[in-house]
Formats: structure tokens, sequence, C-alpha cells
């Protein structure tokens, strides 16, 4: 049992693809022990990947991330928007590997799932994003950098339906003058700012950093339209 996956729950929101092009509606009333984990060749070729002992998941609205001991992400479910990672829109029915964090020290260390997107911290501590945090603009089908956040560490994100709000950690010692900020983007937010922003949020992929140097900031929490 120890590193296996076994998802419970209800599929009418699509979280269980039973073929192609085709979505059945039934219960789980039982965990169900997710038994192959993939990977997909450019030919197309189909093998499956051994020794996954999951250490972490997260769900989106209609799709899964996992993370496992090898520092690899999967991703199944819903494809459009490019919230899966493999470069093209189609529905996953069992969990396939991202490639881009498959290669020696390229690898994750947390997974967040949002709305319509994906994000992965590498574990050198790098933010990387795919998928789309407004439907109304370019999806983006593979994990990019997110170039505006490189340098940053980031030690905890969360995701709304339309907001993402990640946490830099505090800088060390030596390095008084580094970013320590919590940071938010997405799709139109309403509500007040926090106290010392510049900001109120971005339409596009360029976080809005708040006043909080000098305060101590802990994990950050989203739901349908406000951040924590």
């Amino acid at each position: 049992m120890q590193g296996s996956l076994r998802p419970p729950g209800h599929n009418s929101d699509g979280k269980f693809i039973a073929r192609a092009q085709r979505i059945e509606y039934d219960c789980e009333l039982v965990p169900r022990r997710v038994a192959i984990f993939i990977e997909k060749t450019k030919d197309g070729q189909i093998l499956p990947v051994p020794n996954v002992v999951v250490r972490d998941v997260a769900c989106g609205a209609n799709h899964t991330l996992v993370l496992d001991s090898q520092k690899r992400v999967f991703s199944w479910g819903f494809g459009g928007y490019g919230r899966l990672g493999h470069a093209e829109q189609k529905d996953e029915m069992v969990p396939r590997l991202v490639k881009l964090f498959d290669f020696p020290g390229r690898g994750a260390s947390q997974i967040y799932a949002g709305y319509t997107c994906s994000f992965a911290v590498s574990e050198v501590g790098g933010l990387f994003f795919w998928g789309a945090t407004n439907t109304s603009r370019e999806s983006t089908m593979y994990p990019k950098a997110v170039q505006d956040l490189c340098g940053w560490r980031i030690r905890s994100l969360a995701c709304g339906y339309v907001a993402v709000s990640p946490v830099t950690p505090p800088p060390p010692p030596q390095e008084p003058k580094s970013p320590r900020a919590r940071v938010r983007w997405g799709g139109e937010i309403r509500g007040p700012e926090a106290p010392g922003s510049k900001g109120f949020c971005s339409l596009g992929l360029r976080g809005t950093a708040f006043g909080l140097q000098k305060q101590p900031v802990g994990p950050v929490l989203c739901c349908l339209e406000w951040s924590f």
C-alpha cells in the first residue's frame, strides 16, 4: 500500500475517463488502485513506467497530478488548455509522465493544480507553469519557467479559480536584499488590495509583489475569488 494511489470519489465532472471521446459518469464507492503509470515516446509508443512511489497528489477541476519519489511528475484527466503538460490537448485516461521533469537535476519537489492549469516547483526552487489561468488568453501547452520569478525560490503556492498566489522564503542573512514577497496573478480578482501592495493584479503571468518584506508569510490559500 505504501506509495500507491487509490482515488475514490464521484466522477460526474469527468474525472474518470472511460475511453477517447467518451466519459462515463459512474461513482467510485471505494478506493480503486491506480495500477499503471505510462510514458509516450515521440513515435507514439506507450511504455509502462516502473517503480512509481507516490509522494504527493494535486487535483484540479478535471485533472490530477502526481509527484513520485524520483521527483517525476505524472498527469491525467481532461487535456483542454494544455493543463496536462504534454504539448497537446488530448485527454489522458491513466497517469502519463511529464517529460520535462524526467532528467537528472530537473526533477520536481512540489506540485499544484489550478482550475485549468498546473504548476511544479523544481528541485532547485524554480517555478514552472502550464495550462491557462485565463482561458481567454493563449494556453501554455507544456511546462515553462515563470520568467518573472526566475531567481526566486518558491516556498508555498495556492491556486484558486482564477488567482495564483506563491510565496518566497525569507532571504538568508548574507543576502539581505533578496526578494521575499507574496505574489499573485491570474484573471480579474475582486476585493481589496493587500496592505502595502503596489498593484492589484495582472491579467497575464506577471506577478504583483506585495510589500511584505518585514512581515513573516506562512502558507497561502486560495478559494474561488479570494487569496489568504
